[in-house]
């Protein structure tokens, strides 16, 4: 399923609450092949009719961000630790600030992949904690 992945399929599959009578495989497969044929079907239609609908999309840049902080409340709800949360919303603010608005993304994606790398190997006793 790792080739129909996106942020959508893995919100509602993350939170998804799967009735004990239905197989969460088969939900999970279901639910990334919707996403992914309608990311495809609407791509395609939007570059074969998107010339022809003219719509005035200004003031709507933070749609993007809004879906983002919703994801982000949903999967918040439904984890039993919020420390990578915070760790990563920390991260996030600090990158921001001392890197200004055009790297901190970037930044900020480094360094968690790089806290929670080290975080990882430190549980599984693959790095040296004789302090």
């Amino acid at each position: 399923m790792i080739y129909g992945m996106c942020d959508e399929s893995f919100s509602l599959n993350a939170t998804l609450k799967v009735p004990v009578n239905l197989d969460k495989n088969y939900v999970y497969f279901y639910v990334t092949i919707f996403n992914y044929c309608s990311w495809v079907l609407g791509a395609g239609l939007g570059g074969l009719f998107g010339s022809l609908v003219q719509l005035n999309v200004q003031g709507l840049d933070f749609v993007m961000t809004a879906l983002f902080i919703v994801l982000f409340t949903e999967q918040l709800k439904s984890v039993h630790s919020r420390q990578n949360a915070f760790i990563g919303l920390l991260m996030t603010v600090i990158s921001l600030v001392v890197c200004g608005p055009d790297t901190f993304l970037l930044i900020t994606l480094l360094l968690l992949l790089l806290i929670f790398t080290i975080s990882y190997f430190w549980k599984k006793g693959m790095v040296n904690n004789d302090n």
